[in-house]
């Protein structure tokens, strides 16, 4: 069995086994949509006596939850591809802090010793230049965050029309609150939980955008064009929004 399925076999039995979970819905946290501060508040909820949806870390697919748990709505936010890859960067880059403190994979290191910020990744993904765009590419094989993209999640539109009946409440992350109330609806747990429990934590400066205004109107066409399927399937996503 390798690496990921242990991981996966050990969480499926975890959550089996815990009495405070609702495995009618799952939350899949895609990195750098927000959704960290829900394991603090399932927590919560368990502690005071409510049963709460399941949160998926990151490594778990929507494929593999369908796997273990095959009558599970499986809820999740969405966000722009390129602005999910500039954060998912900066956030490895400081190793998780200030919430975590990751320490970074070899290939990580290797990464960020050729790039030191998300444009520079970006411009080089696109790059005439052979090493750069090679070096490039490694890097978002290499860097978590960007490895654990939407085709890592969803593989394609055309397994996602197959999964559909599967999919719970989608949520777009500039509104995220709207999705958390759903989210709370959906598994029954009472509104007022949310004001006395929830705390959004790791939230970092929104610098997204600052990043993707060094890039010209026409590299950043290319960089998206780069990037096609995982706006195919963010595209596709959206058009199921709730």
């Amino acid at each position: 069995m390798c690496q990921k399925e242990q991981k996966l076999e050990n969480e499926y039995k975890r959550i089996s086994n815990d009495p405070n979970v609702n495995s009618n819905f799952g939350f899949l946290h895609i990195p750098k949509t927000t959704g960290a501060g829900l394991k603090d508040f399932f927590e919560k909820t368990a502690e005071a006596g409510f049963c709460h949806p399941v949160k998926f870390s990151h490594h778990w697919s929507v494929s593999d939850i369908v796997r273990y748990f095959p009558d599970m709505k499986i809820s999740f936010v969405l966000r722009d591809p390129v602005q999910r890859m500039v954060s998912g960067f900066n956030s490895r880059l400081r190793m998780g802090r200030p919430r975590n403190n990751n320490v970074w994979s070899c290939g990580e290191a290797i990464s960020f010793s050729m790039f030191q910020d998300p444009t520079s990744l970006l411009l080089g993904l696109i790059s005439d230049d052979e090493f750069e765009k090679s070096a490039a590419i490694f890097s978002t094989k290499n860097i978590s965050h960007l490895l654990w993209n939407y085709e890592y999640y969803f593989g394609s539109t055309e397994i996602i029309a197959k999964q559909e009946a599967h999919l719970g409440t989608i949520g777009d992350f500039e509104r995220y609150d709207e999705f958390f109330s759903a989210l709370c609806s959906d598994a029954n747990l009472p509104e007022n939980l949310i004001d006395e429990l929830y705390e959004k934590s790791h939230v970092a400066p929104q610098e997204s955008e600052k990043f993707i205004e060094r890039i010209d109107e026409t590299n950043l066409l290319k960089v998206r064009e780069y990037f096609s399927q995982e706006y195919r399937i963010y595209n596709y996503l959206k058009e199921l929004e709730n």
